[in-house]
């Protein structure tokens, strides 16, 4: 008699009430995560923008180091060994392309240089050295 009990209460299915509370909770936990996953890509997009200027300011050092100036100069995902671009003038090259991210080395004095990272969708970071 138990067993008959048990069974026809799982043949019964679920009721339109605890269907609606299920999705109601399945929202709930996506309107909250959904933001946060946000928030953790654009943070390490930033981190990955802000390393590869760090490398790139190293190269530029040791140019000036050898050769007594910084280098102007372009780093362009869609063509990467662009005359006159940065794999070219100072060695540099990200580790990878995946990010697609245009990098430009411009306002070049003696005493320092400006590096502007532009992701493709549109986020950019710059940084004076």
């Amino acid at each position: 008699m138990i067993n008959h009990l048990i069974i026809s209460k799982l043949l019964k299915g679920v009721s339109l009430i605890e269907l609606m509370i299920a999705m109601a909770i399945v929202g709930i936990i996506g309107a909250i995560a959904l933001p946060t996953y946000q928030d953790y890509i654009d943070t390490s997009k930033r981190a990955v923008l802000t390393e590869n200027m760090g490398s790139i300011r190293l190269f530029q050092e040791e140019l000036r180091l050898s050769r007594g100036a910084y280098i102007a100069g372009t780093y362009d995902h869609t063509n990467p060994n662009a005359s006159g671009g940065l794999t070219e003038l100072i060695g540099w090259e990200p580790q990878t392309d995946i990010d697609q991210v245009t990098y430009v080395v411009d306002n070049v004095t003696m005493t320092g240089f400006r590096i502007t990272a532009t992701h493709r969708d549109g986020t950019v970071e710059s940084k004076i050295f």
